[in-house]
C-alpha cells in the first residue's frame, strides 16, 4: 500500500533535523482560560484573549504574590516547553 510522507525540518541541541513521517500535528492558536477564575477579587489583571499580565518573572503585574505560566499569561509564547522554563523560573 501507498503512505505519502510529510517532511519538516527543525532544531534540536542547536543542530539542523529534518524529520519525515506519515503525519504531521502543529497546534496552534489556542487561547487562554481565565475568565472564570475569579482574578478580579484577586487583583490579577488579565486580558481575555491574551491571559493574565505579568512582569519578567512571571508575576502578576497587580498582585505580586500572583504568578502564571504556560498558555493563562499574557504575551509569551504557547508551548509547552515554555510553560517548563518558565516554571522553573517561579520556583526558584
Amino acid at each position: 500500500d501507498h503512505h505519502s510522507t510529510t517532511s519538516a525540518d527543525g532544531e534540536k541541541n542547536a543542530e539542523k533535523t529534518n524529520i519525515e513521517c506519515e503525519c504531521l500535528l502543529v497546534a496552534a492558536g489556542r487561547s487562554p482560560n481565565v475568565e472564570n477564575l475569579n482574578l478580579e477579587n484577586a487583583n490579577v489583571a488579565y486580558n481575555a484573549k491574551k491571559g493574565i499580565l505579568v512582569d519578567d518573572n512571571a508575576r502578576s503585574t497587580t498582585n505580586p504574590n500572583v504568578y502564571s505560566v504556560g498558555d493563562c499569561t499574557a504575551d509569551v509564547p504557547r508551548l509547552t516547553h515554555m510553560s517548563g522554563e518558565m516554571a522553573k523560573v517561579v520556583v526558584q
